[in-house]
């Protein structure tokens, strides 16, 4: 409030006793407020903001002392400082009842006028350091509003970062980290108690058609169906957990015997064998579960988490729609996996990888105008293994990433003594090296490839990057991000595979794909077989449509290639022409080649 609205209350009942008073104050530009009463004092000091009480003594009937009693008791008035106006022959005991009544100071008539300009100036100054103080005081009271809403909106957002951290969004459930750190508490309490504890790890079987056929929003529809069918179908101590991708775990603390987590395993197929309402159809999906528990199966958490993948892989291979325990008859798996991961490791270190070409033929000329790069293990044990001998282990230990950049090296060093011959003739030559799935997760794979490019003949036109069709399926905004990068750059993409899963010309459209290579499996019935023969047919046609061209591998007949020929595609793959060459093989090709232009 400003000094100006600064306003003095005057009780006295005789107007015109308190003139000379009264000019003063409106000389010091204070507004005067004048009653009669108590009743009037309350009332004004309730509408006004008043910073000093005037009491003119003697009042009629001698109630001085009672309005200064009442004035002091209010709520509204007790704060406000209480002045005595009176004559000099009043007695002290008169002056001790007003001081006990609430006044604070008293003034004799006849009125000086220094002395009353002096307490007004010094009780208003009094009321100013009192709105300042307040206004302090609110503003202090605010910031510690503001201060204790900040408070609890950081609490808030640090549950929420929690809730985030450790689960899975779009689901609600448990994720891989949460589930990680509750296992190795979980497997401590085991441990430490002596008790059972149970791991399933389930997927859904032939999820990934789901998603070509419906989309991935419908996909991701049925994913928190499954989750709320997953709480449904456990005990209520167990946790969910989503992994990733359709990839679900549940840990089972506290098992009495090994037929609990039969049972949970069984509630869950039957739980998920309830058709589901999606697209306004009734979709019929099953799950492979693996179970592994402790102590039985295992002795630390990492090796029990293998067991129950491991039970799971077998409960896929033994028809899909059912559950496998971990048992003895499992363990040449197990050890199986864990020498192959240590063995991988040693081939990369001594140099018992080598990379392999077969040739791709351009189908109206016969000429070899493509490689093919296939990695091989030249195993001290078992000889030479195919990639797909190895090549899943490798996804799962971490290895594929030394392993993938290692096969590029190796390419393009072969490159560069091909060119060095003189062996290469422009862009006739291109170099085909597939790209895994884990690879492309790789946060810096594109930098990495072009690195080690970097001191290669190869030029980016000149490489083929091959991704299998699942892996588009499974994770096509990454394939997009990654691809178009490559493709930016003058890297001729290829799809692998296609019409083994779930791609179609729908996503490939949407990639910056130049090849499709048909899978062998429609290649090995033609031309005897119609249907198959129809398929590749109006898979060229669907490619050539699309300005893409189409590979077809696994040709192993002469009436293959007169078919392949015929209905127009492009380049040709397999035995009949090739097996996979060494890269001196390669390089006696090249010359033969050259030779003969």
């Amino acid at each position: 409030m400003s000094e100006h609205e600064a306003k003095i209350l005057v009780v006295n009942d005789e107007p015109h006793s308190l003139y000379l008073m009264t000019r003063l104050i409106e000389l010091l530009s204070i507004e005067i407020i004048e009653v009669k009463s108590g009743e009037q004092a309350l009332q004004r000091v309730r509408q006004h903001e008043v910073f000093l009480i005037l009491i003119a003594v003697p009042m009629s009937e001698s109630k001085e002392v009672e309005v200064a009693t009442t004035l002091h008791q209010d709520p509204e008035s007790k704060h406000i400082p209480i002045i005595f106006i009176t004559a000099g022959n009043y007695q002290k005991q008169f002056l001790l009842e007003a001081y006990e009544a609430g006044a604070v100071d008293y003034i004799y008539e006849p009125l000086a006028a220094q002395i009353l300009k002096s307490k007004i100036i010094i009780f208003k100054e009094l009321w100013l350091h009192k709105l300042e103080l307040k206004k302090e005081r609110d503003n202090l009271q605010q910031l510690n509003e503001q201060l204790l809403n900040t408070t609890k909106a950081l609490n808030l957002a640090n549950e929420n970062l929690s809730q985030i951290a450790l689960h899975d969004t779009l689901t609600g459930l448990a994720n891989r980290k949460y589930f990680l750190s509750s296992l190795e508490m979980a497997f401590s309490r085991a441990q430490r108690e002596g008790s059972h504890l149970g791991l399933l790890f389930l997927d859904l079987d032939n999820f990934k058609g789901v998603n070509d056929t419906f989309g991935h929003d419908a996909g991701d529809e049925l994913l928190r169906t499954i989750a709320k069918r997953l709480r449904a179908s456990v005990r209520t101590q167990d946790l969910v957990c989503r992994l990733g991708g359709d990839e679900f775990a549940i840990l089972a603390e506290g098992l009495k015997e090994e037929l609990q987590a039969d049972r949970i395993a069984q509630a869950i197929l039957e739980q998920i064998a309830i058709p589901v309402d999606l697209k306004a159809q009734k979709l019929h999906v099953t799950t492979s579960i693996g179970i592994a528990t402790y102590p039985k199966c295992a002795t630390d958490m990492e090796e029990l988490m293998q067991c129950a993948d491991i039970a799971m892989y077998r409960a896929k291979k033994d028809g899909r729609n059912n559950y496998r325990f971990y048992t003895n008859k499992l363990q040449n798996l197990a050890g199986e996996y864990t020498i192959l991961k240590n063995e991988m490791k040693e081939a990369l270190d001594q140099g018992d990888f080598e990379i392999y070409y077969q040739p791709q033929i351009k189908s109206l000329t016969g000429e070899v105008v493509g490689l093919e790069a296939l990695l091989r293990w030249n195993h001290p044990n078992r000889g030479i293994l195919a990639a797909s001998e190895f090549i899943s282990v490798a996804e799962h230990t971490g290895l594929m990433r030394p392993i993938g950049e290692w096969a590029l090296s190796s390419v393009c060093q072969h490159y560069n003594s091909w060119a060095k011959e003189g062996l290469i003739n422009g862009n006739d030559l291109t170099i085909c090296v597939n790209i895994s799935s884990s690879q492309l997760q790789e946060r810096r794979i594109v930098e990495t490839i072009f690195r080690i490019m970097e001191s290669s003949a190869l030029s980016n036109g000149q490489l083929k990057l091959e991704i299998d069709e699942n892996t588009v399926v499974d994770d096509m905004e990454l394939c997009m991000d990654v691809l178009k990068k490559m493709s930016d750059r003058g890297v001729v993409i290829a799809i692998d595979g296609f019409g083994s899963g779930y791609a179609s010309f729908r996503h490939i459209k949407r990639l910056p794909v130049q090849y499709l290579k048909i899978d062998p499996s429609f290649i090995k019935d033609i031309p005897q077989d119609k249907t198959s023969t129809e398929i590749v047919k109006a898979m060229i046609g669907m490619g050539k449509a699309l300005g893409i061209k189409v590979v077809a591998s696994g040709v192993e007949r002469n009436e293959q290639v007169k078919t392949l020929t015929a209905i127009g595609c492009d380049l040709l793959q397999g035995y009949y022409f090739y097996e996979p060459l060494r890269a001196e093989q390669v390089t006696a090709l090249l010359k033969k080649q050259g030779d003969e232009k």
